[in-house]
C-alpha cells in the first residue's frame, strides 16, 4: 500500500481524475451502478481506456478517496475497471470479490443502512 500511495503523487500530476462505480451486488455490476468514487488511471494506456467509449475493456486504476461500500479499500487502493461505452466505468465484480473480506464488509455496511432506514421510518 505504501508503494501505491507514493506512486499516486506522480499519477495524479499526470492524469485527470474520473468517476468509477464500485458495485455492491452482482446486479449493480451488470447494470453499471454502485458507489461512485474518484479514481486515477495507472498508466497512459489505462488513462486512454478509462476515457474511451469502448465497451467491456479492462484497465487498472487507483482510488483517490476511501470507499464506503468497501471500507478495506482506502485511498490508493488498486482497482480493475471496465469500460461501459458512454456510461461511467465500473469496477470488475470478480476483482472486487478477491479483495480482503469484501463480502463481509459490504454486508455489514448494507445492514447498517437498512437498520438506519427502518429506524427513520418508525419515527
Amino acid at each position: 500500500m505504501v508503494c501505491e500511495k507514493i506512486k499516486m503523487g506522480r499519477l495524479i500530476k499526470n492524469y485527470k481524475y474520473f468517476k468509477l462505480n464500485l458495485p455492491s451486488t452482482i446486479d449493480e455490476y451488470r447494470f453499471g451502478n454502485g458507489e461512485g468514487v474518484w479514481a486515477v488511471a495507472a498508466s497512459a494506456s489505462d488513462n486512454k481506456l478509462a476515457r474511451d467509449d469502448s465497451v467491456n475493456k479492462q484497465f487498472e486504476a487507483y482510488l483517490c478517496n476511501d470507499s464506503v461500500y468497501y471500507p478495506h479499500m482506502p485511498f490508493g487502493s488498486r482497482v480493475l475497471g471496465e469500460t461501459r461505452g458512454g456510461c461511467r466505468p465500473v469496477a470488475v465484480w470478480d476483482d472486487l470479490q478477491d479483495t480482503k473480506n469484501a463480502p463481509a464488509c459490504r454486508m455489514s455496511i448494507l445492514n447498517k443502512i437498512i437498520k438506519r432506514k427502518r429506524r427513520n421510518s418508525d419515527e
